[in-house]
């Protein structure tokens, strides 16, 4: 009856000790916008090698989010390493990465439909110009 006690109060202590590993888990709110790199290709003139990266990540590049109306609804910029999160709502937007100090590299603007409650991932490539 005692190893019958003991094996009861070991479970009930240790369900009760995962309890905040759940809940903790469970409270963190999640993360809705958007997250991604800014990169420019190719970065040296001639034929590109398979299989080989021609791009760089493209630092401090200037990042701006517009709705379907196109209002501007965020900024920020790429960092050190060419990454960027934007936490914005759910919906439709255009985003378009602009160079830190020149007209080159030239970046389109891309279309992204951000969900809820995760960050959507969008990688930008810009053109260099360079042949």
């Amino acid at each position: 009856m005692m190893m019958r006690t003991h094996r009861v109060i070991v479970r009930f202590v240790f369900f009760i000790g995962a309890i905040p590993w759940v809940v903790g888990a469970a409270a963190q709110p999640a993360q809705t916008g958007i997250e991604g790199t800014v990169s420019v290709s190719p970065t040296s003139p001639g034929a590109q090698q398979p299989g080989v990266s021609s791009a760089a990540r493209l630092a401090n590049a200037a990042l701006q989010l517009s709705d379907r109306k196109g209002h501007v609804v965020a900024q920020g910029a790429s960092d050190e390493q060419g990454r960027f999160t934007l936490q914005v709502p759910a919906g439709d937007y255009q985003i378009l990465a602009s160079p830190p100090t020149s007209p080159f590299p030239r970046c389109k603007a891309s279309s992204v439909r951000v969900d809820a409650d995760r960050l959507t991932r969008v990688d930008i490539v810009c053109n260099s110009g360079i042949q």
